[in-house]
């Protein structure tokens, strides 16, 4: 019996070792050396929160700090219309969602550090504290929030209305996440939306082709997605990532990287989201 115990013990405590040492292994390893420019946050804190998509105020602004001391080139999402491949891409910092910390955390160290961001707020839940699909109700910046941060010079990308995942709507109610929050962003700021974010980095070829008819030009993929220009992958940051992870994600080298593998291997949870909270319009006819 004891014997069986200590097996037990051990293979609880062996299978994860073995799981992690193969996501290092298996996606911990950058494809071509390139690295990936786009860091997609979602909220910023000072105290714990109930999930792993947030990170630290802190970490967040000696991250900006070194980015820029680094000399790299930052830029918003809508600069990357036209370009392709890795070299010389610029950084681009996005935030998901539009919770009111990045008003309160996220800008004073951005503007500290002369650096700019790309901000994806979810239109139907401007001003509110709306969960959406993924988060328990947070505030969200309101309307004279954002045309603030638009008015600085940081962008203002859509994230769609409500937060649904668009590979699992018709085309109907596809076409309506995608102008209604872009109609309502463009109205707000009086700026072009151009950039769009998509929830649970759920993006098809079918999404995409919508996404452009709708007026998009450029697009951020949290996790990757489909190979077509204006379309840009995005590594996400999480609670437990340190500067160096974070600075990991943004340059080159082949070796494995455990906050590389993380960045990869995160986003097929967010991707699962939906699959709890599913949606009846999910399955109206029509695709």
């Amino acid at each position: 019996m004891l014997a069986e115990l200590c097996t037990g013990a051990f293979l609880t405590a062996l299978a994860p070792l073995c799981a992690g040492a193969a996501a290092v292994v298996t996606a911990g390893r950058r494809r071509c050396a390139a690295p990936d420019r786009t860091l997609l946050f979602h909220a910023l804190s000072t105290q714990r929160l109930p999930h792993v998509s947030w990170v630290h105020r802190d970490t967040f602004a000696r991250f900006c700090a070194r980015l820029a001391g680094s000399g790299l080139p930052v830029s918003t999402v809508s600069a990357l219309r036209g370009r392709t491949g890795s070299s010389g891409m610029p950084v681009c910092l996005c935030f998901d969602d539009g919770f009111e910390d990045f008003h309160r955390y996220a800008m004073p160290a951005l503007h500290a550090s002369m650096v700019k961001a790309t901000v994806f707020p979810v239109t139907g839940f401007i001003g509110g504290t709306g969960g959406g699909d993924a988060f328990a109700p947070r505030r969200r910046m309101d309307a004279a929030q954002l045309r603030e941060i638009s008015s600085l010079g940081y962008e203002i990308g859509s994230h769609t209305h409500s937060h649904p995942d668009l590979s699992r709507l018709p085309d109907r109610l596809l076409d309506d996440e995608l102008r209604r929050s872009r109609a309502v962003i463009e109205e707000l700021t009086g700026a072009a939306c151009t950039a769009v974010s998509f929830p649970y980095g759920s993006c098809t070829p079918r999404v995409w082709e919508h996404a452009r008819t709708a007026g998009y030009t450029t697009g951020v993929v949290y996790g990757g997605g489909p190979a077509a220009p204006g379309l840009h992958p995005a590594a996400g940051a999480y609670a437990f990532d340190t500067v160096d992870d974070l600075w990991a994600r943004i340059t080159g080298g082949t070796a494995p990287s455990i906050a590389v593998a993380r960045s990869r291997v995160m986003p097929h949870f967010a991707r699962g989201t939906p699959l709890w909270k599913f949606r009846a319009h999910y399955l109206v006819p029509g695709r």
